[in-house]
């Protein structure tokens, strides 16, 4: 079984597979590197419908032309309350719709779509997950299922945002 260690940044992430000890083998994207060298930018492009359109460098594109369709950032968001997030001004970094949800939580409107935070990771952790099982752009994990993962999150995290972070991986398949 491949397990797969995922460094899931706010704007940008990695993703790696252990070949034993001295293999390491780093996952490439379908849009090849971004910037600082990681492979995956975490951005997510909506329709207006609120469908997903695209994920990373091209989602990251498009940020300039639709910024309330294009979701980043989710990192900062998961786990918080809206009240916390706007004490401490992280809605301020956002051009699209952040909302609080009715259990006080954060939601994030797209098109005709109402999201939270967790759901935006697990898009992204979805794309990394399928271009490392891709034969044809990591031929090294040749084309196997990557069941589970290791995910970095900052250290000053508490369970309380750990977790979301947690289900959004599950959902999107380890």
């Amino acid at each position: 079984m491949i397990s797969l260690g995922i460094d899931l940044g706010t704007c940008n992430s990695s993703g790696a597979v252990a070949f034993g000890r001295d293999n390491i083998l780093m996952i490439e994207s379908r849009h090849g590197r971004t910037l600082f060298g990681k492979r995956f930018a975490s951005y997510v492009l909506f329709d207006h419908a609120g469908q997903v359109t695209e994920v990373g460098e091209a989602a990251k594109r498009e940020l300039g032309n639709n910024p309330e369709l294009v979701i980043w950032g989710a990192k900062r968001l998961v786990g918080l309350s809206y009240q916390e997030a706007a004490k401490k001004g992280e809605l301020r970094h956002f051009r699209y719709a952040v909302q609080p949800s009715e259990d006080g939580g954060i939601q994030i409107e797209v098109g005709s779509r109402i999201l939270r935070p967790q759901d935006i990771l697990r898009i992204i952790l979805e794309r990394i997950k399928q271009d490392a099982e891709d034969a044809r752009i990591n031929p090294q994990t040749g084309g196997r299922p990557i069941e589970s993962a290791v995910i970095s999150v900052p250290a000053y995290y508490q369970a309380w945002r750990t977790n979301p972070i947690r289900d959004a991986a599950r959902d999107a398949g380890f």
